[in-house]
């Protein structure tokens, strides 16, 4: 893994655990919801405990894995993009299963993502990172640099904001997401004084993380893949040119694009903008 300096302050991934009411009735509580908008403001992220039924993220990893297990354990790595050693984001095809709402825009997810992004946020990217066997850690980054600079970037709201959903769990053998509590709103030296967590994220629990935290993926040090879906979501305003100027934000078939629910169209109307595009 990479070095951190010593002595730095330790600041805990927030984790948000969902009751048994609020599991039979689909829908967060106002405390609930509440509680999670406040952490992530204060830290830039959040340990989701059991977002998804353990049953339906197995289903995506099989789909994942007849999809892509072929060509990851052939180590052909053509048309992917790298992102570190024995690291590698692919696009995932948003079809069945992974075009389900129940992934995208989940009734416990949902409502936080509104709440920083706003209502008439997007949902714009998807795909996978997949970290090899023998990876090495990956280099301390942001996923887009500040838009407005140091000076004024720790007044303002989130902008984008990824979900982190691990079709195996991170542990550290698997390895995991490094994350650096409160650096999204810290620049420079001040950032580096806090700590990076490796969070324990078991199947069906997942992470939220705001696009301007630094993170690192750590080590695969076990004799499997470690593939996670990735969702990025942002304000209209936003688009990811830095990551995706060459790199397609969404592959969606226009079957697949018809069939999404009509009280979630709003977040894929960037989509009209783009009719001929990297999608």
């Amino acid at each position: 893994m990479s070095p951190e300096p010593a002595n730095l302050k330790h600041v805990p991934v927030p984790v948000v655990q969902f009751t048994a009411a609020e599991r039979e009735a689909q829908a967060l509580a106002p405390a609930t919801l509440a509680d999670a908008v406040k952490q992530f403001t204060a830290t830039g992220c959040l340990h989701l405990d059991g977002a998804f039924p353990v049953e339906l993220v197995e289903s995506w990893r099989a789909a994942f894995l007849a999809r892509h297990g072929d060509f990851l354990a052939a180590e052909k790595f053509e048309g992917t993009k790298p992102v570190g050693h024995r690291r590698i984001q692919l696009p995932v095809e948003f079809s069945p299963p992974f075009s389900a709402p129940s992934l995208y825009a989940h009734p416990f997810i949902l409502p936080i993502l509104q709440a920083l992004l706003g209502p008439r946020m997007f949902f714009g990217i998807f795909g996978s990172v997949t970290s090899l066997p023998g990876a090495e850690a990956q280099g301390l980054h942001r996923d887009n640099p500040l838009l407005f600079g140091d000076a004024i970037n720790r007044f303002l709201p989130p902008y984008a904001i990824n979900l982190f959903v691990p079709l195996i769990e991170f542990n550290d053998r698997t390895g995991t997401t490094r994350l650096f509590p409160g650096t999204h709103v810290r620049s420079g030296p001040e950032a580096l004084g806090h700590a990076g967590v490796d969070p324990v994220v078991r199947v069906g629990s997942c992470l939220l993380m705001d696009y301007r935290l630094y993170h690192q993926g750590t080590a695969n040090r076990s004799d499997t893949i470690r593939p996670m879906l990735f969702c990025a979501y942002h304000v209209p305003w936003f688009k990811d040119y830095v990551n995706h100027r060459a790199w397609p934000f969404l592959r969606i078939a226009d079957a697949d694009y018809a069939a999404i629910p009509a009280e979630h169209r709003e977040m894929f109307a960037w989509i009209e903008h783009y009719r001929g595009g990297l999608y």
